[in-house]
């Protein structure tokens, strides 16, 4: 008796025993679609799992930029798409000013082929400032048409407050302006509507506002960043009274003698002290201010693209001012942990006549000199479209390309954790079976023992 109740105590330990073998098995197998929790189902250590976590972590990381290379591409598709139908604008609106400006067309004509070509120029205007999920197609900084604005023609050589204001098109940028007003001092100003962008204080120069050198500011400013300004010494002007639209224009109209005559002045006005180079200055140029001592400067707070150049003069003086629009900024397209691509702005042109002397007018072809010039715009604008097309074309090649590589990388990691996953799968299979050929076996002789102690205590009976 003690043996059958032995082998029948054997037998039930056995079933445990074997029935954990096979839970754990079926646990490692539910885990193998999870390769972390696969490695630390096998006791694979804490590098292996690690190493399986990293692998994980990376094809997420890859698949993220893959789904931003998807969006890339399907708003560098609509940018494409955008620029196409530009250009069937810009060739319909060509071929309009082409007919107006045919001498032998009649008045009536030239109305009906201009109200078609004002509509067409708004269309295009439209599609300028379309957007894809709120988020602008084309960047205005970006378009290739490019448009000369200058300052100081109409303030040269007067005495009171000289005043010019323009439409420079953006709401920040960079003006350059030279000045020269003589030993009696000036006041330059920039405005933005009722902001005063900047303030020289009195600034004085060496001699007269004809002769000597000029001095230059070079001041950026735009809507949520500060204003600053460069100071940049001139060496070119001498004793010679020289105004500033003599002969070639300024600056070509002056003689450079490699003397910086206004050191003295500007290094005092400035408030630093000279620096041993030859303007005394060669070492702060570049350098970006917002104050020094005579100079001031103000935040922009406003989205109005008209600046205002003010100068309040005793005497004679003379000013020359350049506007650099701002550069496009490129974006950056996928995961900052993994690939990432950069993308040139793409942008479309603002149809405006580049005519500095007639304030920017649009583009018309309401009379035969008006088509004239409308040729000119009108090709300009066909050919900056061909270069924005180039650019969205380097765009979508770049984005392909990793999102290519991307693919390729992931495909990699999943072959990878596969291989390794499936080997521990298929030898969890048949552990699983041998449990289960095992666990019916101990099984039946359990059984059998049962009934035969069943049997043996029926007779005892």
């Amino acid at each position: 008796m003690s043996s059958l109740y032995g082998s029948v105590d054997f037998l039930a330990h056995n079933i445990g025993h074997v029935s954990m073998r096979s839970a754990n098995s079926v646990r490692k197998i539910v885990a193998a679609g999870d390769p972390v929790k696969s490695a630390s189902a096998h006791n694979k250590g804490s590098s292996g799992v690690f190493f399986m976590a990293n692998m994980l972590n990376r094809s997420a990381s890859k698949r993220s930029s893959i789904n931003a290379f998807q969006h890339a591409m399907t708003f560098l598709q609509s940018q494409s798409d955008g620029l196409r139908q530009a250009e069937k604008i810009y060739d319909r609106m060509l071929s309009l000013a082409s007919l107006s400006a045919d001498p032998m067309i009649s008045d009536e004509d030239r109305i009906f082929l201009s109200e078609e070509f004002e509509a067409l120029r708004q269309q295009s205007l439209t599609l300028a400032k379309s957007d894809l999920n709120g988020v602008s197609l084309f960047d205005e900084a970006a378009a290739s048409t490019r448009y000369e604005i200058t300052f100081g023609s109409q303030l040269s050589d007067q005495s009171g407050i000289a005043v010019e204001e323009k439409d420079v098109l953006y709401s920040s940028g960079t003006i350059e302006i030279d000045v020269n007003g003589g030993t009696a001092g000036e006041t330059y100003s920039l405005w933005q509507g009722t902001q005063k962008l900047f303030d020289s204080g009195n600034w004085r120069t060496r001699g007269s506002a004809r002769s000597y050198d000029y001095d230059r500011f070079i001041i950026e400013f735009g809507p949520n960043k500060p204003t600053t300004f460069q100071f940049k010494p001139l060496s070119a002007g001498n004793s010679a009274n020289v105004f500033l639209n003599d002969g070639a224009g300024y600056p070509d109209n002056l003689i450079d003698d490699g003397v910086f005559d206004n050191k003295s002045y500007y290094l005092g006005q400035l408030g630093l002290p000279d620096d041993g180079s030859a303007s005394g200055w060669e070492s702060r140029e570049g350098t970006k201010y917002t104050t020094l001592r005579n100079v001031t400067t103000q935040d922009a707070n406003s989205d109005l693209t008209s600046l205002r150049l003010e100068v309040d003069s005793g005497t004679w003086f003379q000013v020359s001012g350049r506007y650099i629009p701002p550069e496009a900024e490129s974006s950056v397209v996928g995961n900052a942990r993994d690939l990432q691509v950069n993308l040139n702005p793409v942008g479309l042109g603002l149809l405006l006549e580049n005519d500095d002397a007639n304030g920017f007018p649009s583009i018309s072809i309401a009379t035969r000199v008006d088509a004239q010039k409308a040729l000119d715009s009108m090709m300009r604008e066909i050919e900056g479209v061909g270069e924005q097309l180039g650019r969205v074309g380097s765009n979508m090649n770049r984005v392909e390309t990793s999102m290519d590589a991307a693919q390729d990388q992931v495909l990699s990691h999943e072959k990878t954790l596969s291989h390794m996953v499936d080997e521990d799968y298929a030898k969890e299979l048949l552990e699983l079976s041998k449990t289960r050929i095992s666990r019916s076996q101990n099984g039946a002789l359990l059984a059998q023992a049962m009934n035969l102690h069943q049997d043996i205590v029926n007779i005892l009976i």
